[in-house]
């Protein structure tokens, strides 16, 4: 079983039971210690189930902002 395949059902557990909760990909990663790829495929899984709404938000980080410009 991959780790995206073990990470659906403990996120779906987690939206359950705390109903209302706002995760960004990168906060998902770094509660359930996995890659952001994987958990943009679990969220892809609970959205296609009903369970969860994705959105795409724009926020300015100043940390991000202090990197390079990329090319």
């Amino acid at each position: 079983m991959s780790r995206e395949e073990q990470l659906t059902p403990r996120l779906r557990r987690f939206f359950r039971e705390n109903p209302g909760e706002i995760l960004t990909f990168d906060d998902i990663a770094t509660k359930f210690g996995v890659s952001r790829m994987q958990a943009r495929g679990a969220c892809a899984h609970l959205r296609e189930e009903g369970l969860i709404v994705t959105e795409v938000v724009a926020m300015a980080s100043p940390e991000r902002s202090q990197r390079a410009p990329a090319a």
